[in-house]
C-alpha cells in the first residue's frame, strides 16, 4: 500500500553533514555521491538494464545473456589492459581500419521520443591513447562526416578532450567536455543519455559536462552498426593509432551519478562492471520529469525512483518540495526499488521549477541524502475577456492553404509569409499559390478560386484535424488520415505547404492539455489568434521533423469558447497533422470528435469581430533575427464591418511613409518600400491606423527589428587592407591569439600562407582574396537577395584585393583570435555608421564579435555579436520569457563546446563573455545578432551598424574577435565609416490653411504626417478615416477639429 511521507523535520536526525553537489548531472543534480565502494556481495541492480558487456580479456565475448559479442574488423589486437587480463587496441590510419563492431541489434536501438519508443541509455569504457589527430571515434553509430547525421557517437578532439553527439537527423545535442583524456593515462569515460533531459559525460567518476537533448525528438537509430574505434560507416579517416579500450558496457537506462562513481572506483580496484560492489546507501536512479526537461505539465506528477544500496530507504523519511513548497508524497516499494510520487497542490508557474527530494536510509544513525533538479513547464492562461460566442451551426475548422514546392524551408516565418502572399524564391521573385481549389479532401466543398495568384485558398473542414498529404496514412496516434484540402497542388506536388487552421473550441475551467502531431512544423496560438499582436503561443515545433508530437497546456479561468489558430508547414516528402487533447484518463482524442469525448470546435462565431492586423513583416519582436526583410508588409483584415481602404496610413519612427494597398477579398495588403537607410540592428516603432465602415478608428502600434535598407554615401574614412602585405596586419593594428597546439593542428610549423594549418593562420592575418579563394572558395559566397545602394550585392562589394581574415575551421583545437585597429579620426563625421564586407560563417560553438572604443581602448562599446541561432544543437542565445535576449546569461553561461585558453596562466573561455571587452550587462542584448550554423552563404553580407558615441571623435578604434574550435572563419574587408544624413531631425509636417471650394472645405498639408480629427480642440484625437492629401470634406454637424501629426 502507498505510504504517505510525514514531515521530515519530526522524524530524522542528521547523522552527518549532507553533501550537496551543484554540478549539472542527469538525471540527478545535487545528489549525495559517496566516492567509495563498500566490500560485500555485488548488488544485481547496478547491472540492471546492462545489455552488452565486453571485458576484452583477450576475447570479444559479451558477458550478458544477450550474447552481443563484438566482431573484429581489419586486424585489431589485444594488449595489456587496465583491469582483467587484456584490452583491445584499435587503429584508423592511412586507409587501415582496425576496429570492433557490435552490429545493429534491436537492443542497441534507442528509438524516438516522438513515437514513444525512446529509451535512455549509457555507454561506459576505459580508454588510453596518445597518437591521435582531428576527431576520431571512441564509440559511434553515426556517420561522422557530419555531426547532423542521424545517430549518436562519442569522439576524440584535437585538444585531447572529447565530444558527445546525438542527432535525429534534423536536431542534435552536441557538446565538447573540456576534461583532458589524451594524456598517456588510462581514463574511465561514461556518457548517459536521458532522452527527456540531458546528455551527460563523466570522466574518472566525476561530472565533466552535459547538454540538454530534450529537443532531439526523432529517431536516433542510424540504421548502421555500433562500432568501437570507428563511426557507423567503418571508414572515418581521422588519424588514430593504438586506442586502447577496456571493459565496455552499454545499458538501456541512464546510470545515476552514484553508480558512475561506483563503477570508476571498482575499476581502480581491478573489478569490471559485473563485479562492482554495492553502493552503501539508497540513491536516486531516475526522476520524472528528468533534469532540464521542457514542456512539463504545470501540474505534473513527479516520480522519483530510489534504489536501495547496502542500506535501505526509510519510506517515512521522504520529503518532496516543488519550488520550496511541500508536495505530499507517496512511496511504493517493490523489492529494492521505491517509487516516490508527488503532485503540487496548485499549478506551477510557467518557466523553470526546482524539485527537491530528501530521504534517509534505515541505518542508525541515518544518513540523509538530498537530490535537487530543475525542469520547465509552460502554459498559457486565457481570461474571460477573450471568450467568444461560437456559431455551432458551423462545426469544425477553417483551413487556409498555400502550396508551392519552391516554398520548402521548414520555418514558421516562411509559413506566415506564404499565407500573406509574400513568399519569394531565392532570386526574390514572388511564388504563386498552386494549391488546387477543387481538391476538397477533408473539406465540405471546394474553395473559391483566388483572383491574385499569390493569395491563399480557404476551405471548411466540418470534422476533425487528422490530415495527411495523401489519403489513409497512419502516422501519429490516429490512423486513417484524410487528405489535406488543396492537395495535391496543380503541379501534382504535395511539398511546400503552409496552412492555417482556425477553430473556436469549448474549454472547461482549469487545465486542458492539447497535442499536435505534425510532419513538419506547427504553432498553435490562443486568445486573439488571428491578430498579429493579440495571441499567445500555446505550443510550437519550429523546424523539420518526422511525425513528431508536441504536448502543450492551456488554463481557462472560466469555462467557455476560446479562439485558436494553428499554423502548419510541410517542407518536402511526407506531411501530416493531428490536433488532439488529453482526456482525464490520459488518452488522446481528436478535437471535435464529439462521439469519443473530444472538445467541441466551431469554425465561426456570432460575436462582433473588429477588423485586425493579421500579419506584419518584419514581425513584432524584441530582438534581432537572422533573416532580414527589405520590404515592410502588413495585412489588414475586415471584421464584421469592413475596413475603409482609403483610411489606412502607416508611420515608422513617428514619420508618415508612403504605402501601396492591394485588396484581395476581405484582406488589404499594405506595403512600404524604404528608400533611406534602415538598419536591422535598430528597433523601430510602427503605427498602422485605419477605420471601419462605421468610422470606428483603430491604431495598433508595435516595435520591430530586422528591416534592412542600405543606402550609403561614399565612406569618409576607409580601410581595405590592400596596402598591407600578406601575412601581416596593418600598421598600428595589434593582433594576438590563443591557439591550442597541443594536438596536431599546428602541423605546419612556420609561416605558409598556402596552408591553413600553418602558423600564418594562428591569428588574424591579411591575405589576398585570390589566394584564399583557392584554399577555401566558400568564403566568398554572397547571400541571396542582398542589395547595397539599390544594386544587387556582389562579391566585390564584400572583398577586393586583400582582406583581414581569422581561420578556425582547419584546427579542431580551441582557438581565440583578437585584433584591435589603429585609431580612426572621425572628427569630421557627425552621425557615424560603420560598414564592412562580412565574410563570416557561424558554427554551433563560435563567436564573431565587433566592438569600438572612443577613449583609446580604455573602455569598449558593443557593435555586434554573431552567435548561433536555433539549429540542431539549440541556440547559444539565451532568451527571457518575453523573447528578448538575456545578455548576461548568453555571455556568462558555461558552454561545453566553447573555446578555452589560458591568458598569463589564468584560465579563460568555456563561455562567450571571455571573448568580449564590453561590460557584460543587459545593455548588450540589442547587439546580439543570430547567425545560421554551418550555412556557407546566408551570412555573407555587407553589414552596417550605427556607432552612436563615435561622432566627432578623433580616436575611434575597432576590436574584432573570433572564438572557435574547428569553427569556420571571419573575414572583414572594405571597411568604412559613413555619415548618415537621415539621422538629422526632419522638419515637422505643417497643416495648410483650409480653403473653401465648391461648397467643400479643402484640407491639405506639407510634409509627411498623419491627419487626425477630434470633436473638440482638446481631443480625443484619432486618425482621420481619409488620409488623402488634399481632401475635400463637406459640412459636418457637429463640427470637427483637424491636425497633422508626425
Amino acid at each position: 500500500m502507498p505510504t504517505r511521507a510525514p514531515d521530515l523535520s519530526t522524524r530524522i536526525r542528521y547523522a552527518n553533514e549532507t553533501m550537496n553537489l551543484k554540478s549539472r548531472i542527469t538525471p540527478l543534480l545535487g545528489c549525495l555521491v559517496l566516492p567509495w565502494a563498500i566490500a560485500g556481495a555485488a548488488r544485481a541492480g547496478i547491472t540492471d538494464g546492462l545489455v552488452a558487456h565486453l571485458a576484452f580479456d583477450n576475447n570479444y565475448d559479451d558477458s550478458t545473456a544477450n550474447a552481443l559479442a563484438g566482431t573484429p574488423v581489419g586486424e585489431p589486437k589485444f594488449a595489456a589492459g587496465f583491469l582483467g587480463t587484456g584490452c583491445v587496441s584499435l587503429t584508423s590510419d592511412a586507409g587501415v581500419f582496425n576496429y570492433v563492431t557490435l552490429g545493429n541489434p534491436d537492443l542497441l536501438k534507442f528509438g524516438s521520443v516522438a513515437d514513444g519508443t525512446a529509451v535512455d541509455f549509457t555507454i561506459s569504457f576505459w580508454a588510453h591513447y596518445t597518437d591521435q589527430s582531428s576527431d576520431p571515434v571512441f564509440v559511434a553509430t553515426q556517420n561522422w562526416n557530419s555531426s547532423g547525421n542521424r545517430g549518436w557517437g562519442l569522439y576524440m578532439q584535437g585538444g585531447g578532450n572529447s565530444r558527445a553527439v546525438v542527432s535525429d537527423g534534423s536536431t542534435k545535442s552536441d557538446f565538447r567536455p573540456s576534461t583532458i583524456v589524451r594524456d598517456g593515462k588510462w581514463h574511465h569515460y561514461l556518457a548517459t543519455f536521458a532522452r527527456a533531459g540531458d546528455a551527460t559525460v563523466y570522466v574518472d567518476g566525476a561530472f565533466s559536462a552535459s547538454k540538454t537533448m530534450a529537443n532531439v525528438l526523432g529517431s536516433i537509430d542510424a540504421d548502421a552498426p555500433v562500432n568501437i574505434g570507428q563511426d557507423g560507416t567503418g571508414g572515418y579517416s581521422a588519424h588514430l593509432v593504438d586506442l586502447l579500450v577496456d571493459d565496455l558496457g552499454i545499458w538501456r537506462r541512464a546510470l545515476s551519478a552514484g553508480e558512475v562513481a561506483a563503477i570508476y572506483n571498482a575499476g581502480k580496484a581491478g573489478k569490471n562492471i559485473g563485479q562492482v560492489p554495492a553502493i552503501p546507501n539508497p540513491f536516486v536512479q531516475s526522476t520524472v520529469p528528468a533534469s532540464n526537461a521542457a514542456g512539463v505539465s504545470p501540474k505534473p506528477t513527479v516520480a522519483v525512483t530510489i534504489t536501495d544500496g547496502l542500506t535501505r530507504l526509510n519510506p517515512a523519511s521522504v520529503r518532496v518540495t516543488l519550488n520550496d513548497v511541500d508536495a505530499p508524497a507517496t512511496v511504493v516499494k517493490t523489492g529494492p526499488t521505491s517509487v516516490v510520487s508527488a503532485t503540487p497542490a496548485t499549478w506551477l508557474p510557467s518557466g523553470v521549477s526546482t524539485a527537491r527530494i530528501v530521504f534517509a536510509n534505515d541505518a542508525t544513525p541515518p544518513v540523509l541524502t538530498t537530490n535537487t533538479w530543475k525542469f520547465s513547464s509552460s502554459q498559457v492562461t486565457v481570461t474571460p475577456a477573450v471568450k467568444v460566442t461560437p456559431d455551432t451551426s458551423k462545426p469544425g475548422f477553417g483551413w487556409r492553404v498555400f502550396a508551392n514546392q519552391g516554398n520548402a524551408a521548414n520555418d514558421m516565418v516562411r509559413a506566415e509569409k506564404a499565407l500573406a502572399g509574400i513568399v519569394a524564391d531565392a532570386d526574390g521573385n514572388g511564388l504563386p499559390n498552386l494549391a488546387d481549389p477543387t481538391a476538397t479532401g477533408a473539406a465540405s466543398g471546394p474553395a473559391t478560386a483566388a483572383t491574385v495568384e499569390t493569395a491563399s485558398l480557404s476551405f471548411a473542414i466540418p470534422t476533425v484535424i487528422n490530415l495527411g498529404v495523401s489519403e489513409g496514412g497512419s502516422a501519429g496516434s490516429f490512423p486513417g488520415d484524410q487528405k489535406m484540402p488543396g492537395l495535391p497542388a496543380t503541379d501534382g506536388s504535395t511539398d511546400g505547404v503552409a496552412a492555417e487552421i482556425v477553430a473556436y473550441i469549448d474549454l472547461p475551467a482549469g487545465l486542458t492539455t492539447f497535442g499536435v502531431a505534425s510532419d513538419d512544423g506547427f504553432r498553435t496560438l490562443v486568445g486573439f489568434p488571428l491578430d498579429a499582436f493579440g495571441p499567445q503561443i500555446a505550443g510550437e515545433f519550429n523546424g523539420k521533423r518526422e511525425a513528431g508530437e508536441t504536448l502543450f497546456h492551456v488554463v481557462a479561468q472560466e469555462a467557455g469558447t476560446y479562439a485558436f489558430r494553428t499554423l502548419y508547414e510541410n517542407g518536402a516528402t511526407d506531411g501530416g497533422i493531428e490536433w488532439f487533447s488529453l482526456k482525464a484518463d490520459g488518452t488522446r482524442v481528436l478535437v471535435n470528435d464529439l462521439a469519443n469525448g473530444g472538445l467541441r470546435a466551431s469554425r465561426a462565431v456570432t460575436t462582433l469581430v473588429p477588423p485586425f492586423v493579421q500579419f506584419v513583416d518584419p514581425p513584432s519582436t524584441p530582438r534581432q533575427f537572422n533573416g532580414v526583410t527589405r520590404t515592410f508588409t502588413a495585412v489588414v483584415v475586415d471584421g464584421t464591418r469592413p475596413v475603409k481602404d482609403e483610411s489606412i496610413a502607416l508611420t515608422i519612427g513617428g514619420k508618415s511613409v508612403a504605402v501601396t494597398k492591394t485588396r484581395q477579398g476581405s484582406a488589404v495588403k499594405v506595403v512600404y518600400q524604404p528608400s533611406t537607410l534602415m538598419l536591422p540592428s535598430e528597433q523601430y516603432t510602427a503605427r498602422l491606423s485605419f477605420t471601419d465602415a462605421e468610422g470606428t478608428a483603430y491604431a495598433p502600434e508595435w516595435k520591430f527589428y530586422n528591416l534592412k535598407k542600405l543606402v550609403l554615401q561614399a565612406p569618409r574614412v576607409t580601410e581595405n587592407f590592400d596596402a598591407t602585405a600578406e601575412g601581416t596586419v596593418p600598421a598600428g593594428w595589434n593582433a594576438w591569439n590563443f591557439t591550442d597546439c597541443s594536438g596536431s593542428f599546428c602541423q605546419t610549423p612556420g609561416a605558409d600562407l598556402d596552408d591553413l594549418n600553418s602558423d600564418s593562420y594562428r591569428g588574424f592575418v591579411v591575405v589576398a582574396r585570390d589566394r584564399l579563394a583557392v584554399l577555401k572558395s566558400r568564403v566568398f559566397n554572397v547571400a541571396p537577395d542582398e542589395t547595397l545602394n539599390d544594386q544587387p550585392l556582389t562579391v566585390d562589394d564584400l572583398s577586393t584585393g586583400n582582406l583581414l581574415y581569422a581561420e578556425s575551421d582547419a584546427r579542431d583545437d580551441s582557438q581565440a583570435q583578437f585584433i584591435v585597429s589603429r585609431p580612426f579620426d572621425l572628427s569630421a563625421i557627425d552621425h557615424v555608421v560603420l560598414g564592412f564586407g562580412s565574410l563570416y560563417e557561424q558554427n554551433q560553438d563560435s563567436l564573431g564579435a565587433v566592438e569600438y572604443s572612443v577613449d583609446g581602448g580604455a573602455n569598449w562599446l558593443p557593435v555586434v555579436y554573431f552567435l548561433d541561432t536555433k539549429d540542431g544543437s539549440g541556440s547559444d542565445i539565451r532568451l527571457n520569457l518575453d523573447g528578448s535576449v538575456d545578455a548576461v546569461r548568453t555571455f556568462t553561461d558555461a558552454n561545453g563546446d566553447t573555446a578555452v585558453w589560458k591568458d598569463n596562466g589564468v584560465g579563460k573561455g568555456g563561455k562567450y563573455g571571455d571573448g568580449i571587452a564590453a561590460p557584460i550587462t543587459q545593455a548588450l542584448a540589442p547587439h546580439v545578432a543570430p547567425r545560421w550554423n554551418d550555412n556557407p552563404t546566408v551570412d555573407k553580407r555587407f553589414e552596417a551598424f550605427r556607432l552612436p558615441m563615435a561622432g566627432k571623435r578623433p580616436d575611434v578604434r575597432l576590436r574584432f574577435a573570433q572564438l572557435g574550435t574547428g569553427s569556420w572563419y571571419f573575414g572583414i574587408d572594405n571597411l568604412g565609416f559613413y555619415e548618415d544624413p537621415t539621422a538629422a531631425v526632419l522638419a515637422r509636417p505643417v497643416m495648410n490653411a483650409p480653403v473653401v471650394a465648391g461648397g467643400s472645405v479643402v484640407l491639405s498639408w506639407t510634409g509627411a504626417g498623419i491627419l487626425e480629427e477630434a470633436p473638440a480642440v482638446n481631443g480625443p484625437w484619432t486618425p482621420a478615416s481619409d488620409q488623402s492629401n488634399p481632401q475635400y470634406t463637406g459640412n459636418t454637424s457637429p463640427g470637427k477639429f483637424y491636425r497633422i501629426s508626425q
